[in-house]
């Protein structure tokens, strides 16, 4: 256990605060509130003494006080927000311009700065708010941005009109602010009256582009024409679009000349058509016209080409068939079946005066044919002629061989070849060959089956001669009976 020594504590004694007639300032007065709580807590001063010092802290304190409420706005002004509104900072102007109490206790040197440098800086903010929403209306976009910010400004003129001693600048910057901003609400509904017409004149404008683009006949062309001219008068600002207006009315009357030029074009091709591939690019482009002439004043001519075209296809179907079997004649007789079809005039062509010459030409070139055929008839029939003539010619010659040669089997064989080649060729040439020539070779034919004859002779001769007496005696009395049966018969 540590036992400590007691102490004897002394407390300083407490001095009587300065007399309260000598305190001039707020920061004294502070100090002397502070002595006197001091003093009157050490329990020293007597009965007069604590009776004159709290009266003095009383009347102290309510000078005090008073500085202290004069001096709030400061404070609110030091701590202000950047970006405040006019609405927090106009009330701190006027209490900005209060004098400081009528006491005996003054405001610091401190203090009155800060309250001369606030009022500045309420002052200063003061106008920057206003310039700048008086600024603000040369920056109005829309009517309602203008009902709104003159409702706001007129709003503001209350707040101001209703602190005392704003300078009045501020009201007149206000006031030119609504007529600012009734100026460009003026501008505004300008422009968005402008804006709506021109609107309206895009609108009918792509309107017409759009028609243009679904023009495909006369017709639409026609009727595109007359709705362009219905619709110019429409127009806010005509001029605007006149030359592009000039470039399509130019462009939809260039279409309905090209379509008519297409047209007479056609029907100038028609005159001079020549088969029936060009027609067929004829008549599809003819088609293709169809519906550009649909429902117009022009059909009607549109229309006349359809027979012509049919016409001109049937004849030349036919001379073109004509053509093609004079392609593929081959033979007279062919030749003369278009030659009759020709003169009988199963053609029917529709336009004999234009293809009259074509016919003509082709029944001529018919007939030459057939003169080439003829003579390609001549030469072969004379070349077969000749082949048969060298025919019997080399027969003859071989049978001359029959006659030199001394030698029987030789003969023999000479002979047997002769009758065969004759047998084989034979049907190709004897309609051939003269009377004199088939004479011949007859005679020859003969001479190769003597020789033929004189072997069977000989080998009869051979064999008899082989055989037995008796068989010989027998074979003698078989023939005798044979040559009397054909006697008789």
């Amino acid at each position: 256990i540590v036992k400590q020594k007691s102490k004897l504590i002394r407390r300083q004694q407490a001095e009587m605060p300065i007399s309260a007639s000598l305190i001039n300032y707020y920061d004294q007065a502070q100090e002397y509130l502070e002595a006197v709580v001091a003093f009157l807590e050490s329990n020293e001063p007597d009965e007069l003494e604590k009776e004159e010092l709290t009266k003095n802290r009383k009347q102290m304190s309510a000078a005090i006080a008073e500085i202290d409420k004069w001096f709030q706005p400061v404070q609110a002004v030091e701590n202000l927000p950047h970006d405040a509104q006019l609405a927090a900072v106009l009330p701190l102007y006027p209490q900005l311009l209060k004098r400081s109490p009528n006491n005996s206790i003054l405001p610091t040197q401190q203090q009155s700065d800060r309250f001369s440098q606030a009022f500045q800086t309420v002052s200063n903010k003061i106008d920057q708010l206003v310039a700048a929403k008086s600024k603000s209306a040369e920056s109005l976009s829309t009517e309602q941005a203008c009902n709104t910010y003159k409702i706001e400004i007129e709003g503001i003129i209350d707040q101001v009109t209703q602190i005392a001693d704003l300078p009045p600048h501020l009201i007149e910057s206000l006031q030119n602010a609504l007529r600012t901003s009734n100026i460009r609400l003026t501008d505004i509904r300008q422009q968005t009256e402008e804006g709506q017409k021109q609107a309206e004149d895009t609108q009918i404008m792509q309107n017409i582009r759009n028609s243009v683009t679904k023009i495909k006949t006369i017709y639409l062309s026609q009727a595109a024409l007359q709705e362009i001219e219905n619709l110019q008068s429409r127009f806010n600002y005509p001029d605007k679009f006149q030359d592009e207006l000039a470039e399509i009315v130019q462009s939809i009357q260039n279409k309905i000349t090209s379509d008519s030029s297409s047209l007479a074009n056609l029907r100038t091709q028609l005159q001079s058509v020549n088969n029936l591939t060009e027609l067929d690019i004829i008549k599809t482009e003819y088609a293709k016209l169809d519906v550009v002439f649909q429902d117009s004043a022009d059909y009607a001519n549109y229309q006349e080409l359809q027979p012509q075209i049919q016409s001109l296809k049937h004849d030349l179907e036919q001379i073109q068939s004509l053509e093609i079997c004079y392609q593929q004649s081959d033979s007279i007789p062919s030749c003369n079946d278009a030659l009759a079809i020709i003169a009988s005039g199963e053609l029917n062509i529709n336009n004999a005066d234009r293809f009259q010459e074509r016919i003509s030409l082709l029944e001529a070139n018919f007939r030459h044919k057939i003169e080439e055929y003829e003579q390609k008839q001549s030469q072969i029939l004379q070349q077969k002629q000749a082949a048969a003539q060298q025919w019997v010619k080399d027969l003859e010659n071989s049978c001359t061989q029959i006659n030199q040669s001394v030698d029987d089997a030789e003969k023999l064989e000479i002979a047997n070849n002769l009758l065969e080649q004759i047998q084989a060729e034979k049907s190709d040439y004897i309609s051939l060959i003269s009377v004199a020539e088939t004479q011949l070779l007859e005679n020859i034919e003969r001479q190769c089956v003597e020789e033929q004859k004189k072997d069977i002779t000989n080998q009869i001769f051979v064999l008899l001669r082989q055989l037995p007496r008796l068989e010989q005696q027998n074979v003698h009395e078989r023939l005798g009976q044979i040559l009397s049966e054909k006697t008789e018969d």
